[in-house]
């Protein structure tokens, strides 16, 4: 009877054990993938792109909805063409995208984290007296066009991207003002012909081209001077 008592209490001692280990294993992966109560490598349909200024190496941008942080963007400094990657809020890589090497244009290919076509982005600029302007076209993973922006950067810059039957698929925002960085406002009302993660690149590419922009400026503006120096 004793012996019997005995394996009996060593049986639930064991199920115990198994059961709380096992409920240890769940609870870990439950953090790791819902850091913030948020799901992981799911991005809302509003939210924000935020460009760093202070602690970061190279372009760095943050991703939130104002009260939940659901990644990072940031460049690639060491490689052949501007790559930038987003990582969810777990810090598992969620999405690539890099200016491709051979291309008509700039065109932008974003992956998902494990190496798969998201789509293309192809960006135009465009140069009038008064004003440049991108508009950009998006290719699905199989290089059919599925929506293009229509362009709007007089003072704010406003891209609203519409589908081939003529609905918003999303639209992404930047306020005239961006003292400390640019921040843009993406709205995604379409996350099925367009995926989100293409919406993200746009906002940091626009930023990166953008401020290679103003470098080049800044420089052509001091050799003028440096050279009107010289002269005189």
């Amino acid at each position: 009877m004793q012996r019997n008592g005995n394996s009996f209490y060593k049986i639930v001692g064991g199920a115990l054990v198994v059961i709380l280990a096992l409920g240890l294993v769940l609870g870990l992966h439950g953090c790791s993938d819902n850091t913030d109560n948020a799901p992981a490598r799911t991005l809302p349909r509003s939210f924000t792109v935020d460009e760093r200024v202070f602690f970061k190496w190279g372009e760095t941008f943050d991703v939130d909805d104002g009260s939940t942080k659901y990644g990072t963007v940031h460049e690639q400094l060491v490689s052949w063409t501007p790559t930038f990657y987003y990582r969810d809020n777990t810090g598992a890589l969620a999405a690539t995208a890099s200016v491709a090497i051979l291309s008509w244009g700039t065109q932008i290919d974003v992956v998902d984290g494990q190496g798969k076509k998201l789509g293309t982005i192809k960006e135009e600029v465009f140069s009038s007296f008064l004003k440049t302007w991108t508009t950009y076209k998006i290719l699905d993973a199989d290089g059919k066009e599925v929506a293009t922006s229509q362009k709007s950067e007089w003072f704010a810059t406003n891209f609203e991207l519409t589908a081939n039957d003529g609905h918003v698929v999303a639209e992404v925002h930047r306020g005239m003002w961006n003292w400390t960085g640019d921040t843009w406002y993406v709205t995604i009302k379409d996350s099925v012909t367009v995926d989100p993660r293409i919406e993200l690149m746009i906002a940091a590419f626009k930023t990166h081209a953008d401020n290679e922009k103003k470098a080049k400026d800044s420089k052509k503006s001091d050799d003028k001077k440096s050279s009107g120096g010289a002269k005189k």
